[in-house]
């Protein structure tokens, strides 16, 4: 039998026009060890548009992560950061620019499985109505 007890907190906060600021925090408790299920996460973001520009930006903190249930394998702990630029030349076109894992960070959520270092990509969005 398993038992899993845990807490989640979520906050939002806009101090001003075209700034939003959003943070969580999890917490997970189990009797039996779980793969893939962290037992600490805590992400902070932010968003800031300025007329046609916006930029988003994240870091998340992943504690106590077993990749399986092998306790040869361990725990993973990692930090992620996560970026993307905007810009909307037009009303129904945005050009963007992300980057995943800017940190470069080694980890795996499933064991054997390793998640790709920085990440890079660019595009554009057409919004039809």
């Amino acid at each position: 039998q398993t038992e899993n007890y845990g807490l989640e907190l979520t906050a939002d906060y806009t101090p001003c026009s075209g700034l939003h600021l959003d943070a969580n925090y999890a917490y997970l408790y189990s009797t039996r060890l779980l793969e893939g299920a962290p037992k600490h996460k805590l992400h902070v973001g932010a968003r800031y548009d300025y007329r046609q520009f916006g930029i988003v930006t994240a870091v998340q903190y992943v504690a106590g992560l077993h990749p399986s249930t092998d306790t040869a394998d361990g725990k993973q702990n990692f930090v992620l950061w996560n970026a993307t630029l905007t810009y909307r030349p037009l009303a129904w076109l945005t050009v963007f620019a992300q980057g995943e894992n800017l940190l470069a960070q080694r980890y795996e959520t499933v064991s054997g499985f390793p998640m790709p270092r920085a990440t890079f990509q660019g595009g554009l969005r057409i919004s039809i109505q």
